[in-house]
């Protein structure tokens, strides 16, 4: 079926495995989800002063969200939140550990979640797998 696809999609009449073009063309065409990714940067004021600020670094990815592990629990105290996701992107994408990522599914803006990359992102010829994680308290 993605062999089709592919084929469909870049005119390419010929098997779609071994063909890292072909391969990354049918993995696309399954992102049904957007992200920003945001760096900290250092900025310098108008009046002098240096700043650490998130700067946009790439806005609206198309990307594909894979939700993970959630160990997440509730004390009397307080609701720890702790979770981890996998993200799929093209392969040209350079995202580090430690940058932000916000990620809305389906085009809802009500399903966003704020992730910080954890480790460095596994990249392949046809996508990057980025590991992404969220612990915070609710």
């Amino acid at each position: 079926m993605l062999e089709r696809i592919a084929m469909a999609a870049t005119g390419l009449h010929f098997r779609m495995f071994g063909h890292a073009t072909a391969e990354r063309t049918a993995l696309e065409l399954t992102y049904e989800d957007i992200c920003s990714v945001s760096r900290m940067a250092v900025i310098e004021d108008a009046d002098g002063i240096v700043r650490t600020t998130w700067t946009d670094v790439y806005p609206n990815l198309a990307c594909a969200f894979s939700a993970g592990s959630d160990r997440s629990n509730q004390t009397a105290a307080e609701h720890r939140i702790d979770h981890e996701a996998k993200l799929y992107v093209a392969p040209t994408v350079s995202i580090q550990a430690g940058d932000r990522v916000t990620v809305q599914r389906f085009g809802q803006a009500q399903l966003s979640s704020i992730y910080e990359v954890v480790g460095v992102p596994k990249r392949y010829a046809t996508h990057n797998e980025v590991r992404l994680k969220v612990e915070e308290l609710a």
